[in-house]
Parts: structure tokens; sequence; C-alpha cells
């Protein structure tokens, strides 16, 4: 059984250094504090694992099992200024449409939308950060 430390204890194993910063973030209802939360802890980050269970088209079952959309998670991602976007936690169902889910994360990444904003640079994956590497992937 793993021991919990102190955090404390934890930084002295794991040290705080100048370095990559990561935000990941899953299973979470889209409402208003939820967004200014996530915002708040993934401002700037190098990168952001966050799920984008469903496409936007399902948002209602998003809201029903407490999910983000994939739109939702763009939007997140652009709104903390995130250097890259990696999708995850992606529902099942989608399968054989990952694609999809990482396109419509991405659109709303760049704001494609909104025409007078800038574009943010996106570097979002088609495979869900929740699944094992193809064969012969590194």
């Amino acid at each position: 059984m793993p021991t919990a430390l102190p955090l404390a204890t934890l930084r002295d194993v794991a040290p705080i250094v100048p370095g990559l910063t990561f935000a990941y973030v899953v299973d979470v209802r889209d409402h208003a504090v939820n967004r200014a939360r996530i915002v708040r802890l993934a401002r700037n980050a190098d990168l952001l694992f966050v799920e984008c269970a469903f496409l936007d088209a399902d948002a209602a079952q998003a809201a029903r099992k407490n999910h983000l959309t994939a739109a939702q998670a763009g939007g997140l991602a652009r709104a903390a200024q995130v250097k890259r976007l990696v999708p995850c936690h992606i529902s099942t169902r989608y399968a054989d449409r990952a694609e999809a889910v990482a396109a419509e994360a991405e659109q709303a990444f760049r704001g494609a939308s909104d025409s007078d904003a800038p574009a943010a640079q996106s570097n979002a994956t088609t495979r869900s950060c929740d699944a094992p590497p193809a064969r012969g992937a590194t």
C-alpha cells in the first residue's frame, strides 16, 4: 500500500525547478466556477491535458455525465493561454472518430470562430492520453 507523505517531504523528493509546466483536468462539469478555476490552474502552462469526453453536438450528455465537450475544453485552453492542448479522456463512443474530437478542441483553442482574436498555437493530438500508444510508437 502506498504511503502518504506530507507535502514538505514531497518537496524534498521532487524539488520545484524551472522547466515544463503542465496542467491536467478531467472529470469536471462545465460551469462558471469550474471554468474560472481551470483557467487559473492552467494559466500559461506549456501543456494542458484536458478531457474532451464528448463532441459539442453531445453537450447535453456531457453535462449529464459531468464532463467537458471538446469545444469547451479548447475554449478553456484558449482562455488559459496555454501553449499546447492535449485532448484526453475521450469517450469510447468516439473510438473511430478521435480526429473529429481533436479537431473540435483545436478549433475552439485557435478561436477559429473569432476572426479578430489572435490565433493560439495548437499541437492537438488525435490520440487520447488515456489510450496506450500504438505499436511501434515512442
